[in-house]
């Protein structure tokens, strides 16, 4: 095993998504949207220690393994973000993407570890050399693009809403109308510049 930048630098990330987690986990003020980020975190720790590992100049069988299970957790985190998203913006439950994510989240999962993505992967002269199957491209990918596309997509649709649909406090929209702040409800920008330029 040899700890190399390649290998120290993902291992530091981790270190800091674990301190984050601590940390958003004892002060967060909603309990459900603390609990969300915090396996998030969480999952991006193991998500770099596992990168770590895999740069770490282990023998090929085992990195191959490492490989395999930062796709496993990368599967595994664009469903946590968008459960994150999800409840951060104030929606209750499990809708129905994320019932139909958490369903084909384990045998995706397994899928990926049974190694039909990642068929070899080795550290040669520095450089990683991996060769993936086909169920990268049929499984894995099209399930996380699902939940980064609905990220985006929730994170668009937030911002068209009426004032009882914000998820904001009553009185955070109280002042910030005292304030002079104008708030035009369902309006979608048309384009961005600065007023009186060309």
């Amino acid at each position: 095993m040899q700890f190399t930048v390649q290998a120290a630098i993902p291992f530091l990330t981790a270190l800091c998504f674990a301190g984050l987690a601590v940390l958003v986990w004892v002060r967060a003020k909603r309990r459900d949207v603390g609990t969300r980020l915090t396996a998030y975190l969480v999952l991006m720790a193991a998500w770099s220690l596992s990168s770590s590992m895999m740069h770490a100049g282990l023998a090929p069988g085992q990195t191959v393994w490492w490989n395999r299970i930062v796709i496993a957790l990368a599967v595994c985190y664009a469903l946590l973000y968008y459960h994150f998203i999800h409840t951060y913006l104030g929606h209750a439950g499990l809708d129905g993407w994320l019932r139909v994510g958490y369903a084909l989240a384990g045998p995706v999962v397994a899928y990926t570890l049974l190694g039909d993505v990642v068929r070899h992967a080795e550290l040669v002269d520095g450089g990683f050399r991996t060769q993936f199957g086909a169920g990268l491209y049929a499984v894995v990918t099209p399930y996380a693009l699902v939940f980064q596309v609905l990220v985006a997509y929730i994170l668009v649709a937030q911002y068209r809403r009426t004032r009882d649909e914000m998820p904001a406090i009553e009185s955070e929209i109280d002042d910030a109308l005292a304030e002079g702040v104008e708030i035009a409800y369902l309006a979608a920008p048309v384009s961005i510049g600065r007023a009186g330029a060309k």
